[in-house]
C-alpha cells in the first residue's frame, strides 16, 4: 500500500486485491486502511465510528506500570479554498509528440506486457492501422483481449469506448475503414499484492487486437508512458476554460502568503471523475470521484511552499464545466453505488479529435 511519503514511484504502483477471477480491486491512494491514526496525523475511526486510538490508549492504560504519555497536540489543517485549472494539454497529444514518452518502439508483431518494455509504472499505449485486408462491415467489432487494467480505445483520434478488466466487452465501431488508426492506451491501476494472480499481474495487453473475429497482425508502435514528473511539469500547458472531453491535464497555480502559512490540507477532486494529481512536483496519489470511497488527497504541509504552488491535474475521462478544485481542513470519505459509478465513469464527452502530427 503507498503513502505520500514514499515517494512519487510508490503512489503510481498502487497496490490492489483480487479475491476472485474477475474481481479486481485497485486499493484507494489513502494508507489509514482502518488504523488507529490517520495518514494526517489524526484518529482513526472504524467503520462502526469507534475512535480506534482512543480505544487502544485505553487498553494500553490498563496494562501499563507508567502512566501513558500525553497525546501530542493535533497537526492544524487549513482551507485554503478553491482553485480554477485554467490551463491544459491533450494527454494523447504529447504521447504523439513524444513529449511524454519514455521509449517508443516501432513494427512490434503485437503488444506485449509493459514489463517486457522495462516499464513497471504508469500507462502504456498501443497503437495499430487497419490493414488493407481486412473486409470490413457497416459496424465492426474490435475486441482487446484481458487488457490490464482500464483501456481507453481510440480511432483516427476519436474515443469510442473503454474496457475494463473487471467488465471486459467488445466494441463496435462504424466509421472505420482501411487505414484507421487504433489507439488503446492502459492505464496501470495498481498490483495485486493479496489474492488471485498475485505473481502473474503483468499489465498493459499481451495480445493483438482483434477486428470482426480475425487478429491484426505485425506492425504495432508501442509507447511506454511511465508519467515522471519531471516530463509532466514540462508540457507545454495552454490557456483554455473549457474541458476537453479526453484525457486531458490540466494546470494551475494559487499563492500562499507568509499571514496565511503552511499547513496540511485536503484535495478535493469533487464533481472530477477519475484521474490523478501532481502539487510542487510531487505525486498526490489517485482519486476516483464516481467509485470512491475517497474522495480527497491528503496534502502535507512540506509540499507546499510561501509564494507560487503548482498543481497538475490528469482528469482521464470527464471534467467538470467549472474545472475546480478546493482546498479543506479535514477528509472526505463516502461511498458510492458501484453499478452507477461504473457505467458513468465509462461515458466520456467525446469533444475533440487528436492531431497525429508530430511537432
Amino acid at each position: 500500500v503507498s503513502t505520500q511519503s514514499t515517494g512519487e514511484g510508490q503512489t503510481l504502483v498502487f497496490g490492489a486485491e483480487q479475491t476472485s477471477i474477475l474481481f479486481y480491486q485497485p486499493h484507494i491512494t489513502s494508507y489509514d486502511y482502518d488504523s488507529p491514526i490517520s495518514e494526517s496525523g489524526d484518529h482513526g475511526y472504524g467503520s462502526d465510528g469507534l475512535d480506534k486510538f482512543k480505544a487502544l490508549r485505553q487498553v494500553f492504560a490498563r496494562y501499563s506500570p507508567q502512566p501513558l504519555p500525553p497525546e501530542p497536540p493535533a497537526i492544524k489543517k487549513f482551507a485554503y479554498g478553491k482553485l480554477t485549472l485554467s490551463k491544459q494539454v491533450s494527454f494523447l497529444q504529447e504521447i504523439l509528440n513524444n513529449d511524454l514518452t519514455k521509449m517508443v518502439y516501432a513494427n512490434e508483431a503485437k503488444p506485449r506486457f509493459m514489463e517486457q518494455y522495462n516499464q513497471n509504472q504508469g500507462f502504456i499505449m498501443y497503437s495499430c492501422v487497419v490493414p488493407n485486408s481486412f473486409a470490413l462491415q457497416s459496424v465492426n467489432v474490435l475486441e482487446f483481449k484481458d487488457p490490464r487494467d482500464r483501456a481507453y480505445v481510440y480511432v483516427d483520434g476519436n474515443y469510442i469506448g473503454l474496457v475494463y478488466r473487471n467488465a471486459p466487452a467488445n466494441i463496435s465501431v462504424v466509421s472505420l475503414q482501411a487505414g484507421s488508426r487504433i489507439d488503446v492506451l492502459i492505464e496501470n491501476m495498481g498490483r495485486i499484492n493479496y489474492g488471485y494472480e498475485l505473481e502473474t499481474d503483468f499489465k498493459g495487453m499481451n495480445n493483438s487486437f482483434y477486428l470482426n473475429g480475425s487478429p491484426i497482425l505485425g506492425k504495432y508502435t508501442v509507447y511506454t508512458i511511465p508519467l515522471e514528473s519531471d516530463q509532466v511539469y514540462q508540457m507545454p500547458f495552454e490557456q483554455n476554460n473549457q474541458p476537453a472531453g479526453e484525457p486531458t491535464f490540466y494546470s494551475g497555480s494559487f499563492h500562499i502568503s507568509e499571514s496565511i502559512g503552511l499547513y496540511d490540507t485536503f484535495l478535493y477532486p469533487t464533481n472530477w471523475t477519475k484521474g490523478m494529481v501532481w502539487i510542487n512536483g510531487h505525486h498526490l496519489g489517485r482519486y476516483w470521484e464516481t467509485v470512491g470511497p475517497q474522495h480527497s488527497l491528503y496534502v502535507p504541509a512540506p509540499f507546499l511552499k510561501l509564494g507560487h504552488n503548482h498543481i497538475i491535474m490528469l482528469e482521464q475521462e470527464n471534467a467538470p464545466d467549472s474545472l475546480e478544485i478546493s482546498f479543506n481542513n479535514q477528509p472526505l470519505f463516502y461511498p458510492v453505488e458501484t453499478s452507477s459509478a461504473k457505467q458513468k465513469s465509462i461515458n466520456i464527452k467525446s469533444r475533440s479529435k487528436i492531431n497525429f502530427s508530430r511537432n
